[in-house]
């Protein structure tokens, strides 16, 4: 695993970011079936559309993958900055931070690839399903047509689908879990002075929750239809 810890000088950003409420974070599993890898990548940021190809490419050369093998799954957290695209840059303070974040993407992509390689081993296979009422659908029905609310008499899925890889000896190597609902409660939230603050938000509170119960597990929250939830 690995954090996200963007340096001071990075602040503020153009986003309008003065600082880190808490720290997102990069989780990495590596597969391997007859000598064959495959790799999941779940990053508890907003989108990773300016760099991906980047990403996939720096995955492959830490796990061994190949590039149709590696998955990289962004939680569309909304309080976090966006990767942007060096080609649509124009002033250097843009510049400067967009250096700042491959850093950081750099390290941090490292250090999860790293453990996950070196975490390899054995492991059975599990899957069930859990429950939560935390979703609500959000398409609200108009005169005009649909538009983005709360309607709580809405169809959402509040189910969890939960699958789970243990070592062969019983100890938890990592949970994937499913929940339909955009994790983005922090999204608008403002200090006094106007500024934001970056947030994992609910991916992030609900990953550290399970992994400091589940000693030595890591729990990788995956986004469902977040747009309608």
């Amino acid at each position: 695993m690995g954090n996200f810890c963007f340096p001071q000088e990075m602040f503020p950003t153009t986003e309008g970011y003065t600082g880190i409420h808490d720290v997102p974070k990069l989780r990495v599993l590596v597969l391997e079936w007859d000598r064959i890898r495959f790799v999941l990548a779940q990053a508890e940021l907003v989108g990773l559309s300016g760099c991906i190809d980047a990403c996939r490419t720096m995955v492959a050369g830490l796990t061994g993958a190949a590039l149709e093998n590696i998955w990289i799954c962004a939680c569309h957290v909304l309080e976090t900055p966006h990767m942007p695209d060096r080609t649509a840059l124009k002033s250097e303070r843009e510049l400067q931070i967009a250096d700042l974040m491959w850093k950081v993407y750099e390290r941090v992509f490292a250090e999860a690839c790293e453990e996950a390689v070196e975490s390899l081993r054995p492991a059975v296979f599990g899957a069930g399903d859990a429950y939560s009422e935390a979703n609500v659908s959000r398409i609200l029905n108009t005169a005009e047509g649909w538009w983005h609310g709360s309607d709580d008499s809405g169809f959402v899925d509040h189910r969890i689908p939960i699958y789970r890889f243990d070592g062969s000896d019983g100890s938890p190597i990592a949970l994937l879990y499913n929940f339909q609902a955009q994790p983005s409660v922090m999204d608008g939230s403002r200090l006094a002075d106007g500024g934001r603050l970056i947030t994992a938000d609910i991916a992030g509170s609900a990953s550290t929750y399970i992994e400091e119960r589940i000693p030595g597990v890591r729990a990788f929250y995956l986004t469902g239809a977040g747009g309608d939830q």
